[in-house]
């Protein structure tokens, strides 16, 4: 499981799960409703928690956070079925479903906002020491700019829920600010601070000898933020783009012990 830009991120993410936030929890029965949801370590046993929070002192209930098997994302869970959210629909990017192993109980929400997903996902998804995944491929043949694509492109698009119309609006962004910094350091005589005086951004202007430019997975994440796509995916389209040859970071990735 990557840890995107911050090696601190990881604790602040644990330690909000702790604090608990309010969402919708989609059950086997009744209508969804909402649940405060918080993580627990007491005991040495970590839990997923949630209760009532119009009833806090209430009945509680809970999963050991040992006994989960996958994290999947979107609105494909079982219990998901009952009260489907389309893919047009915003909420359907904040879905996610925590599942036991051997086929046992899943436990389906809904965040309510996309900063509560990311952090919601990443923070279960790094203590339970797995990967999330879409719970179903994206059917990208009914999209007319799937033609555009590369056949990697199209098969990172599908298998991450990546509407190819946004992806090819996010490379198209990548590409553009590759020229811009290719060209400004060129002007300059690779003076990165004349570079960035005439530029801006966050940093100073770097290519490495391959000639890709330096764009962290948070910078990507910023370009991304018009068309609401999530970390997971922005981090995805930042490998393809690794691997295009169009950016990197000189950094590289904090990956989980």
């Amino acid at each position: 499981m990557q840890v995107y830009d911050s090696t601190t991120l990881i604790g602040d993410v644990t330690k909000y799960l702790k604090a608990g936030t309010e969402m919708v929890k989609h059950g086997r029965s009744g209508k969804p409703h909402k649940r405060l949801f918080w993580i627990t370590t007491a005991s040495y046993r970590m839990e997923l928690v949630w209760v009532d929070p119009q009833n806090k002192a209430g009945d509680r209930s809970c999963i050991h956070l040992g006994d989960v098997g996958y994290v999947s994302l979107g609105c494909f869970g079982r219990v998901f079925k009952r009260y489907v959210i389309p893919d047009s629909d915003k909420d359907f990017f904040l879905c996610f479903t925590v599942g036991l192993r051997d086929g046992g109980r899943t436990v389906d929400i809904v965040a309510g906002s996309l900063p509560d997903f990311e952090a919601w996902v990443l923070g279960l998804c790094h203590l339970v020491r797995l990967d999330p995944y879409w719970g179903k491929p994206l059917d990208i043949s009914k999209f007319p700019e799937t033609k555009s694509l590369s056949l990697e492109e199209q098969s990172v698009c599908e298998q991450n829920y990546i509407f190819p119309a946004d992806y090819l609006r996010v490379k198209e962004k990548v590409v553009k600010l590759h020229t811009e910094v290719k060209d400004h350091l060129r002007l300059f005589g690779n003076d990165q601070e004349q570079a960035y005086t005439a530029l801006g951004g966050i940093h100073l202007p770097q290519m490495n000898d391959r000639g890709a430019i330096y764009m962290t997975k948070g910078e990507l994440r910023y370009h991304c933020s018009p068309y609401k796509i999530d970390i997971f995916r922005c981090c995805k389209m930042w490998v393809l783009f690794q691997q295009m040859g169009l950016i990197y970071d000189p950094f590289g990735t904090t990956c989980r012990n």
